[in-house]
């Protein structure tokens, strides 16, 4: 069975300009908006943005720390996800701004 993983493994070497944004890429997206991106994204856009590759890099060692999500199968992997990303050519230079981490406390204590 293929993967995220695999993708990067087979993709993650090509540009987006030789190989366009395609549904693969947007689920990489996807799950790396899981990523807890407080004081290293900046929240307004016309503050600047920071690549992918810096934000992994200043995030390694809160990543490294154990979390309560660890024991969970999807968020366990999303560390590695980040990493790899971010060393590969189609990912590492995209740029990240405007992050809001928002989170409905009300929805959840339902």
């Amino acid at each position: 069975m293929q993967n995220i993983f695999d993708y990067l493994n087979w993709r993650g070497d090509l540009s987006f300009a030789r190989d366009s944004f395609n549904e693969v890429d947007n689920l990489v997206m996807s799950v790396l908006a899981y990523v807890e991106f407080d004081g290293i994204v900046p929240r307004e856009t016309d503050r600047g943005a920071i690549s992918l590759s810096k934000v992994a890099e200043r995030l390694s060692k809160k990543m490294a720390q154990p979390s309560p999500l660890d024991n969970n199968p999807f968020f366990s992997q999303i560390p590695g996800l980040l990493i790899k990303t971010a060393q590969s050519i189609r990912y590492k230079n995209i740029k990240l701004s405007g992050y809001v981490n928002q989170i409905d406390y009300e929805q959840y204590s339902r």
